[in-house]
């Protein structure tokens, strides 16, 4: 199966067609280890909080809500102030795109409003060639769209089409 196919399989559905693992290990673990400075080092163990398959084809997993704030993310300050959404209060996580246990794909979504909604983080373009001073759009493809708003939809989150209408994001057509 091709990562387009895996996407087609994904956007007709809604939380009833997956099966959603909310508890215990998960079994896909991000190892770092960091010196204590003093002759020690400290291995910090994180993982997704959640999973859920595909009930129609068991390939297809998706993993979400490992935190992503240990990685530089320029556009979410640059974002997250001009949309009205509290930078303090935005917290950055992966979702991850399983096809039979193997990584596929991988897009960073942000929970805003104090976890009320999950938004994709977007990438900004400027229209008169990155002039200093001009103001971006910002834009979302396709199919971070539909992975994050299936996990958003996952969780219990029903206001994810109003938070997105209120971000100023673009939808990209493909």
């Amino acid at each position: 199966m091709q990562l387009p196919q895996i996407y087609l399989s994904i956007e007709p559905t809604g939380p009833a067609q997956w099966n959603a693992i909310t508890f215990g290990p998960i079994f896909h673990q991000n190892l770092s280890a960091s010196n204590t400075g003093q002759g020690g080092s400290v291995v910090r163990v994180t993982q997704h909080g959640s999973r859920a398959v595909l009930n129609d084809d068991v390939d297809i997993s998706v993993e979400f809500g490992m935190e992503a704030d240990d990685i530089q993310i320029d556009a979410l300050l640059d974002w997250v102030k001009p949309a009205n959404f509290q930078y303090d209060n935005a917290r950055p996580f992966f979702v991850d795109l399983f096809y039979g246990g193997n990584l596929v794909d991988r897009v960073i979504a942000v929970w805003i409003d104090q976890y009320r909604a999950a938004l994709p983080l977007p990438y900004s373009v400027t229209a008169d060639g990155g002039v200093p001073g001009a103001v971006p759009t910002w834009h979302v493809s396709r199919r971070s769209f539909l992975l994050v708003r299936l996990v958003d939809q996952l969780r219990g989150g029903l206001e994810f089409d109003r938070y997105f209408a209120l971000s100023g994001l673009s939808l990209d057509r493909a």
